[in-house]
């Protein structure tokens, strides 16, 4: 099943460090949501309130990811 590090949506592979075109996450194969992530300079947590809130990780991200990411991914 395809993963995405944040949404659960769209990556292959964990781990590998590839950018979620959903979210806009680096996957670090980070699974503890209260872990802190160096690449991402936040918690899978953060990451996932941000996405729930803005559909990105981050502000800056919310250009790059997809228009209708949070309606094809959230329940």
């Amino acid at each position: 099943m395809s993963r995405s590090s944040s949404t659960g949506g769209n990556l292959s592979e964990r781990g590998e460090y590839d950018i979620c075109r959903v979210c806009f996450r680096e996957d670090d194969g980070t699974l503890e949501a209260s872990a802190y992530s160096g690449p991402n300079h936040m918690t899978l947590g953060a990451a996932r309130a941000n996405f729930s809130k803005l559909g990105a990780v981050t502000e800056r991200e919310v250009a790059f990811v997809l228009p209708d990411g949070r309606e094809r991914y959230l329940p």
